[in-house]
């Protein structure tokens, strides 16, 4: 993967929501025309500079995009301009060129992303990518010689020293210093920097001025217009909030509020900052190292894919009454309503997203806390995020007494459910993946696969090896893709992996050798069977019931899922006979005549970034760098 630095601090992020009619442009006139070398070493000017609520995270160029640019800049080459927009109060909001004074706030800062802001982000892995970027900047300023602005400051002192004492700093200092000490002073006398150019009019006119900038040369996606544009309402707000928790705060209103909006308002971060957790508690580390994985791996080094993979999550929950869910809908639904009614339309996003994921994973007695490993992560150990929402939507859909009897059904056949999807995920995977391509059908698809998968168990009583079973399983998964395809094509989605000709272990064997260890240690509940990992998400049973005087002691504890500790008595009467449930039906997935439940803004691909999340090749830097 690319090494990116990471410059997203360096400028700080307002929101300005809530100021659109008021928060009118300043009176540029005959405001300056170019952003200074030493307009920036200013600190009262360097606080002056804003970037809007709806920029995009500053973490897209390599280490040699920013040198190559500062090293345009010093030596006065041509470089694009910025575009800015003042407002009433004199913060200047940059419209267009955040990298590029980025980068040259990091030069003067000496912060390349390895100081404290990212630390306090609590990304490990980001992190570690950031301290590896920035260590690459300064290796490639010495090897250019273009030195730090530290530096320059210091050569210049000496220079200025020399001359105040009638000795010539020309004669007397070394080559590179004078030479730092001239470049100093030039940049005192000269405009070097960036040109500017000045967006007139009110906020409203600068969101649209960005939105123009950016839709030139397919510099924004679909999506990300759709989220600017939308992002007055509900489902917006929710998804930065989730996405970025360090910008959370732009996201709602601070003024203004009743006592009882503040208190909606609060309940709804709250639930917020818990989803989070929910989602992406562990950071996404490739090759994996342990079980520790976060439900929705989303890569550090990939920022704005956050928002994607929140608004999916979303959108799943939504649709799980077998009720419409479109993600344009959703972002459109009350993007010009009230505060007031924004606040409460996002508390109910909020508790019924919360809901769903307690049904899965997280410690609430409902939980059946799965482990992410084994459901949403390929054999390789790659998330594969399609996987999630199938069984998640499969899961909450339907009325509560549907999902309490699915939860039920699949407790008593989850050993045996389990062991198939470790065995044939990555037939599942390539099945899925390659015939399928829309996200919401997808969901659907998989959601079904899952439903058949346990009805397949039930019929054969929980047994999952075996001829007749394998062969019940292979055209399961050809009803459940929905594709005609010919007979010799069944079961031949997945290529074989390659076995190495080499006595050492990389690559994809390497991977999968990694992963099938790390399931192999995980623990069995004792009471389903299922996988889980102890103090991971899990309660603490009574081997013989407190209630028939089992005492609270080591030897009669044991590590369960929070579902079966507190549905233990039920599940002991299925598994004895003396009880039964059935299985609820699942919605039925849409024909070429009928309308999928679920859509999604874009189509979802496995194991990979959401498309609209690739750099395109506009937006790679070239020679001088431009965003």
């Amino acid at each position: 993967m690319k090494t990116l630095v990471y410059l997203d601090h360096l400028i700080q992020r307002d929101g300005l929501l809530y100021e659109r009619s008021g928060n009118q442009a300043g009176d540029i006139g005959d405001y300056r025309k170019t952003l200074l070398i030493r307009d920036l070493e200013n600190s009262g000017q360097r606080a002056l500079l804003r970037k809007p609520d709806f920029q995009r995270a500053t973490y897209a160029w390599s280490p040699k995009d920013c040198v190559d640019l500062l090293e345009a800049v010093l030596t006065e080459q041509v470089v694009p301009s910025v575009i800015l927009w003042l407002d009433s109060y004199g913060s200047q909001y940059v419209l267009d060129g955040g990298h590029r004074i980025s980068v040259l706030l990091a030069w003067i800062k000496n912060d390349w992303g390895d100081g404290p802001e990212v630390r306090a982000l609590g990304d490990e892995h980001l992190e570690e990518a950031a301290k590896e970027a920035a260590d690459q900047v300064r290796d490639l300023l010495k090897e250019r010689r273009i030195g730090t602005f530290e530096e320059h400051k210091q050569a210049i002192n000496v220079y200025e020293s020399m001359t105040d004492s009638g000795r010539d700093p020309k004669v007397l200092m070394a080559d590179s210093m004078l030479m730092m000490a001239n470049n100093y002073r030039r940049w005192q006398s000269v405009e070097a920097g960036f040109p500017i150019l000045w967006v007139r009019g009110d906020y409203q006119k600068a969101e649209e001025s960005f939105l123009a900038i950016n839709k030139s040369g397919q510099r924004l996606s679909e999506w990300e217009t759709a989220l600017v544009e939308n992002r007055t309402g509900a489902f917006a707000r929710v998804v930065m909030s989730i996405a970025f928790p360090n910008r959370a705060r732009h996201c709602w209103p601070s003024q203004d509020l009743s006592s009882t909006e503040k208190a909606h308002l609060q309940v709804t971060t709250s639930k917020i900052t818990e989803i989070r957790k929910r989602l992406f508690e562990y950071p996404y580390l490739q090759p994996i190292r342990d079980y520790k994985q976060p439900l929705l791996g989303h890569p550090a080094a990939q920022p704005d894919s956050g928002p994607t993979y929140v608004a999916e999550i979303l959108t799943v929950v939504e649709g799980r009454r077998g009720l419409p869910s479109d993600t344009r809908d959703l972002l459109q639904r009350d993007k010009s309503s009230q505060g007031c009614d924004v606040i409460k339309n996002a508390e109910r996003l909020t508790s019924e997203t919360l809901e769903g994921l307690d049904n899965i994973y997280g410690p609430s007695p409902r939980s059946l806390s799965i482990m992410p490993l084994v459901y949403c992560y390929n054999g390789e150990g790659q998330c594969v995020r399609a996987l999630l929402y199938g069984f998640l939507h499969w899961i909450i859909s339907g009325t509560e007494t549907q999902i309490t009897n699915r939860k039920f059904a699949f407790t008593y056949y989850r050993r045996s459910f389990e062991a198939v999807l470790l065995t044939e995920k990555r037939n599942i995977v390539a099945r899925f993946s390659r015939r399928i391509g829309s996200g919401g059908e997808v969901t659907l698809q998989l959601g079904r696969y899952f439903n058949g998968l346990l009805q397949l168990l039930i019929a054969h009583g929980g047994e999952c090896v075996g001829t007749d079973f394998s062969a019940s399983h292979a055209i399961l998964l050809e009803s459940s893709s929905l594709k005609k395809q010919s007979p010799s094509s069944v079961n031949s989605d997945a290529e074989p992996v390659k076995i190495s000709q080499s006595r050492f272990y990389s690559g994809t064997v390497k991977k999968r050798l990694q992963v099938e260890t790390i399931v192999k240690g995980l623990s069995m509940c004792e009471i389903c069977g299922g996988y889980f990992y102890p103090g991971s998400n899990t309660q603490i049973d009574h081997n013989k019931r407190y209630r028939d005087g089992g005492q609270t002691s080591v030897e009669n504890g044991r590590f369960v899922h929070p579902f079966c500790n507190n549905n233990r008595d039920r599940i002991e009467r299925l598994q004895s006979g003396e009880e039964k449930v059935e299985l609820p039906d699942y919605g039925q997935v849409r024909t070429e005549n009928s309308q999928p439940q679920l859509n999604f803004f874009e189509n979802l691909f496995f194991d990979a970034p959401a498309p609209w999340m690739e750099l395109q090749e506009s937006d790679a830097p070239s020679e001088v760098p431009e965003e």
